[in-house]
């Protein structure tokens, strides 16, 4: 197979990115700076495709979600995990969005739940790929990681819209 790692930055790629690669078995093959909403591969170019906290930074995500369907091969994978903050919370997260979005020059967008869904909606990318994620025992701060445990055992469809951690998104296509 052939690997290929991408981000819209080459400062990214050469920063980011190729460090990273020594933590795998294997390198990737190319190193490509692209946009994620108009990707310059040709059709069912890809096997499995994997985004991880990128889907948040676009201006239109939707258009990201209708390249996946058209560069992912049938049978094809695509598997993204990536923020999901409730509009109620906003406020606690605005700052330091507001402040990266300075600091770095990016889209820092707070999506809630209502907006994934009106995402995939906009695509037409299946609603049943979208899935929440609710644990963050994975957290540094303990206060954080402790309510993360708490929210983890609550129902699903009470954490949706009120305490989502993140969503996952596990999507293959079928043609």
């Amino acid at each position: 197979s052939t690997v290929y790692a991408t981000d819209v930055s080459i400062n990214s790629l050469k920063n980011v990115a190729l460090p990273l690669t020594s933590f795998f078995p294997q390198k990737p093959d190319v190193f490509a700076a692209v946009d994620a909403e108009e990707l310059p591969f040709k059709d069912k170019t890809f096997d499995v495709i994997f985004a991880v906290t990128m889907i948040h930074h676009l201006p239109h995500p939707e258009k990201l979600f209708l390249e996946i369907q058209r560069v992912l091969r049938p049978g094809g994978v695509f598997i993204a995990i990536d923020h999901c903050v409730p509009s109620h919370f906003r406020w606690l997260f605005s700052k330091v969005a507001n402040d990266r979005a300075q600091k770095f020059g990016i889209q820092e967008d707070l999506i809630s739940y209502s907006r994934w869904l009106e995402i995939f909606r906009l695509s037409s990318f299946p609603l049943d790929s979208l899935q929440i994620y609710t644990n963050a025992a994975y957290q540094s701060n303990p206060l954080i990681a402790i309510l993360g445990r708490v929210i983890h055992w609550l129902p699903v469809n009470f954490v949706k819209h009120l305490l989502p951690v993140g969503i996952q998104i596990v999507y293959h296509k079928i043609v």
